[in-house]
């Protein structure tokens, strides 16, 4: 079976195994790199075909991009790029001291939860798993259920571990039957329908057990459940029959466990019986402990966790622990030592990108998360922004395109979080708020009927965490990608006017220091927003600091280090525009603010001119309309 893989800690495994006799032709990308070297064809499925890869594509020899692909044993049975992940599973599966009756060693973490935001690689994650428990197939059709099969799957599935981390110690846990729910599989909004959706999960996934041998309704195990049952019972009735069936207990993975609940954020009329559901559900996974091997959950949100997993006290959460700090999304000596051959290539495709300016132009642009409070946590990229990235420079159009600065941004494809447009066309949540210090990661705070919005924009992956440590915790865009589609969501969802003249003309007048058409083009910019949804004078610094990323100007937002001095700063060629913004205030405010607080005396003695923009936004008392925006610009230093 087709073993590539790539393990940058691992020489052995760099780019992929060793050659063994019989394989199929592999990449060398230069006498000194270790060949990026497919394994061998396993017999029950033959050679590989990478016709499915559409054109423009890079060279045969490279392995296929997997961009659409969550599964892990997918990925190994057709020789595509995997970055091994493995070696991080050794915490989440560390084994607990020998039973003094000498049974088998149990999972020392029973429950474990991990949130990352979304295309960050957990359903892979899911996926690999229930490939690590259960092997790469199924246990066959119909017939009697015999127990040895559970050993005789995991040696059958070897294949897919070799020149992983994991190779070396798979198998230590055993087989177990897993029970692999996808709850986006739930979205509805009829919060009253879950309980239906719940009850067709559950006879799915009977179903599936029947296929595999589970004889429901004999040998004293519950027959298969019907419409109309209660899905929590069936689901209980589903983990004791598996138990009893392999007399092993099984494994239960949720991915997005917070899927059916998202939309209901901020709704308190609809989370109610939305919450009763799921909560009814889950709580099996309690109320069920003497039949579990291990309980693994995956989601976006961290508060849904508090909401519905309340019985579970010992659930470990590795959301914020530095040993899975990469663990979803790929670390930069993962994409230096994995994304070799293909950088090497590009290299030699377009001489912009060789001797390393390729890699650094994919940093700025994709890299940057970190999911932990302090400084030594690694910072990772998305993968899938990332692997769309590089699968679209196989083609010649998008190289060119990319040479001159304008790289794809696919963060946006795996769309926009419906809840955050939601709240926000709703006047339900602000728009981003100064937070400074970032107080937000107590449990305590984590509501679904009053959502903390900064909390949701770290989630859903808009901001990520910077500093820590001696200096302030503060929030930021974690690359240029995600700041350039934040700013063109929140711009759609204030429904701004950011067509190319209007933003032509804003940008000009900054660079030819035209006060008069400076403000003609905001006016224009301002006027068919929804106001409602700007509550705040954050929210207009934030919608003011969106139009001026799509500008593409050099511009530093309060919250580009959400908590710095001014508002924004502007630094052009010849000259810097300190930016302070008021809400039914005055100009006068805002320019003693930035007299008092000397926020344009970093720039005095510089070469540019410095120039003081001062803005007041005024609305009705209802803050339903807009009403004006008072402008006025000074001079605060000639060089």
């Amino acid at each position: 079976m087709p073993v590539l893989g790539c393990n940058p800690c691992n020489p052995v495994s760099l780019g992929g195994v060793r050659k063994p006799t019989s394989c199929i032709d592999g990449y060398n990308a230069s006498p000194n790199r270790q060949a990026w070297v497919p394994g061998p064809v396993h017999r029950d499925f033959g050679r590989c075909c990478n016709s499915h890869r559409a054109t423009p594509v890079y060279p045969a020899h490279l392995p296929p991009l997997h961009t659409s692909e969550a599964s892990f044993v997918s990925i190994r049975r057709s020789q595509g790029l995997y970055v091994d992940k493995t070696g991080y599973l050794r915490d989440l599966l560390a084994l607990g001291p020998t039973p003094l009756d000498g049974g088998s060693r149990s999972l020392k973490h029973k429950y474990q939860f991990l949130a990352r935001p979304r295309r960050f690689g957990k359903s892979l994650l899911v996926s690999t798993l229930a490939a690590w428990f259960q092997g790469a197939v199924g246990l066959g059709t119909g017939g009697s259920v015999r127990r040895d099969w559970g050993s005789h799957l995991l040696a059958e599935s070897q294949w897919l571990w070799e020149g992983l981390d994991g190779e070396g110690w798979h198998g230590a846990h055993g087989w177990h039957p897993v029970v692999h729910l996808t709850m986006s599989d739930l979205v509805t909004h009829d919060a009253n329908k879950l309980e239906q959706g719940l009850s067709h999960l559950m006879r799915r996934l009977a179903r599936h057990w029947r296929s595999r041998g589970v004889p429901w309704g004999a040998d004293g195990l519950a027959p298969e459940p019907i419409p109309g049952d209660i899905p929590a019972l069936a689901f209980a009735d589903i983990l004791e029959g598996l138990h009893m069936c392999f007399g092993v207990q099984p494994v239960v993975l949720i991915d997005e466990y917070d899927a059916p609940l998202t939309q209901f954020i901020g709704q308190p009329e609809h989370l109610p019986p939305a919450l009763a559901a799921m909560r009814s559900f889950y709580g099996v996974l309690k109320s069920a402990e003497h039949h579990l091997y291990g309980v693994f959950l995956t989601g976006i949100s961290r508060f849904a966790r508090v909401n519905l997993f309340s019985a579970l006290n010992n659930l470990i959460d590795w959301s914020e622990h530095e040993s899975c700090g990469a663990l979803c999304g790929f670390s930069e000596q993962e994409v230096e030592a994995c994304l070799a051959p293909y950088l090497d290539w590009l290299g030699e495709a377009v001489p912009a990108f060789a001797h390393g300016r390729l890699l650094q132009r994919l940093r700025e642009h994709y890299n940057g998360y970190r999911f932990g409070r302090t400084s030594d946590f690694p910072l990772v990229y998305n993968p899938y922004s990332l692997l769309e990235c590089m699968r679209l420079l196989g083609s010649p159009v998008e190289r060119g395109q990319a040479e001159q600065g304008r790289w794809p941004n696919r963060w946006s494809d795996s769309g926009t979080p419906a809840f955050l447009i939601g709240l926000a066309q709703q006047g339900k949540a602000h728009l981003p708020e100064d937070v400074g210090e970032w107080p937000h990661q107590t449990l305590s705070n984590y509501r679904l009927d009053e959502p903390d919005y900064a909390a949701l924009m770290v989630q859903t992956g808009y901001f990520t965490f910077r500093d820590g440590g001696d200096l302030p915790l503060r929030l930021d865009f974690p690359n240029r990608e995600v700041r350039e589609t934040y700013a063109q969501d929140l711009l759609a969802i204030c429904h701004a006017n950011f067509n190319t003249p209007i933003l032509r003309q804003l940008h000009g007048a900054l660079v030819e220091g035209d006060e008069t058409q400076w403000l003609e083009a905001l006016h224009a910019c301002f006027q068919p927003m929804a106001h409602q949804n700007l509550l705040a004078e954050a929210s207009y610094r934030a919608v003011l600091q969106s139009l001026l990323i799509v500008m593409e100007t050099d511009q530093r937002g309060e919250d580009s280090s959400w908590g710095g001095d001014s508002d924004l700063v502007v630094q052009l060629a010849e000259r810097v525009y300190v930016i302070e913004i008021k809400l039914n205030r005055s100009i006068q405010a805002a320019r003693d603010q930035v007299e008092r607080k000397s926020y344009a005396k970093p720039w005095f003695n510089g070469p540019r001119t410095v120039i003081g923009i001062y803005l007041n936004f005024r609305r009705d008392p209802q803050g339903t309309e807009a009403t004006g925006i008072d402008c006025e610009w000074k001079i605060l230093y000639r060089p």
